[in-house]
């Protein structure tokens, strides 16, 4: 064994604690190792011996080969990750690993399937603005000036980029972290992902703000730390322009509009009516007093935590459709080349479907749907 394949599986034993949050003390008691035995592998000090390999993948359920990948630039580059306050370092640390992962899978798959590289628009070439962008995407993507974006989902795919829907399966239900991207110039096959369980309204926002990452925060060289940074203030105005394109609000929105009226804006255009009150105050279509008072009515009326008018939940398809394009429908298979768990791809690309009831009484808003019954 090579000083480089010593320091490969060290570097992916600890993706493996990564992965599943764990302490080097934790993962120590659970396969009967010393702590310092485990630091010294990580450190590249000693190789990863084979009997412990065994007992890793017994004991995690991930294929021999995970601690085979080859090392990758990508594990340097800096994420942006849209999360609240809350949010713990460990569980941080458990989101990226996995998005890097899931990234790692989705280049290789797209690749080896032939799929489109991704072709962003420059914000250089508009000046950097915001309300340019957006448009000259929305214009490469075929959009009419005032369409709705029917589904944000198939919109990010069209434009080659991979979508997770449910990244974090250890704690699907945490409202503590929102969306991923990994913003370079060098990731041709960038892949956005969802973490929390979002609203239909709110995943499709989420996804259009890490689109907004993806194109304006190539050169992110540092971690975005607070939630008013400059680049995450750019990338959620470039959500709003991309989903509430002003030839379609501009006659809408008003300084007399009551925030039930707001409702049927969310409806036809599947995004929150927070951020309808925060476009209309983009445009200069409200004052700032007016939008103060409808976020005070939105907070009242209990609709931070619980809007009316539920949007329907959009699924991924590019990252199944390449894993079938290379490997067939056999996760278990695919797993092993890629060096992941088969439980993992089967939950990034959502099989089994889940069974929903159409009798459960809430109101969902299918923008694909709506679309037809109008033509």
């Amino acid at each position: 064994m090579t000083s480089s394949d010593i320091e490969r599986s060290g570097r992916r034993l600890e993706a493996l604690r990564e992965m599943f949050n764990l302490t080097q003390t934790g993962l120590a008691e659970r396969v009967g190792v010393n702590q310092s035995f485990l630091s010294r592998i990580e450190k590249g000090e000693r190789p990863l011996p084979a009997e412990l390999v065994t007992k890793l993948t017994m004991a995690y359920k991930v294929p021999a080969t995970f601690f085979e990948v080859p090392p990758s630039d990508r594990e340097s580059l800096v994420q942006t990750f849209w999360k609240t306050s809350k949010a713990t370092v460990a569980d941080e640390r458990r989101v990226k690993r996995l998005h890097r992962e899931a990234t790692r899978i989705f280049e290789a798959v797209s690749e080896s399937s032939g799929y489109r590289a991704t072709d962003f628009v420059s914000p250089a070439d508009h000046g950097g603005s915001v309300e340019h962008v957006a448009t000259v995407t929305r214009n490469r993507l075929g959009l009419a000036p005032g369409a709705p974006i029917m589904n944000a989902t198939r919109t990010l795919e069209h434009l080659g980029v991979g979508v997770v829907a449910n990244l974090d399966g250890l704690d699907p239900s945490s409202t503590d972290h929102m969306g991923i991207s990994m913003p370079h110039s060098s990731t041709g096959r960038p892949l956005v992902a969802l973490i929390s369980e979002l609203s239909g309204a709110e995943q499709r926002f989420a996804l259009m703000h890490e689109l907004g990452h993806l194109i304006f925060d190539q050169g992110l060289s540092a971690p975005i730390r607070t939630r008013r940074h400059p680049a995450e203030l750019r990338a959620h105005h470039f959500a709003r322009a991309m989903l509430l394109p002003i030839e379609a609000v501009s006659n809408r929105i008003s300084e007399t509009l009551n925030l039930q009226g707001y409702l049927g804006i969310k409806a036809e255009f599947g995004v929150p009516v927070a951020s309808i009150i925060k476009r209309g105050r983009d445009l200069g279509l409200i004052s700032t007093d007016r939008e103060r008072s409808l976020f005070i009515q939105w907070s009242s009326q209990g609709w931070r935590k619980n809007e009316p008018v539920e949007v329907a939940s959009e699924k991924p398809l590019l990252l199944g459709q390449a894993l079938n394009e290379v490997y067939g429908s056999d996760r278990v298979h695919a797993g092993r080349e890629l060096g992941l768990p088969a439980t993992l791809l089967r939950q990034w690309v959502q099989e089994p479907e889940r069974m929903t009831s159409s009798s459960e009484g809430a109101r969902v808003i299918d923008l694909a749907s709506r679309r037809r019954d109008n033509l």
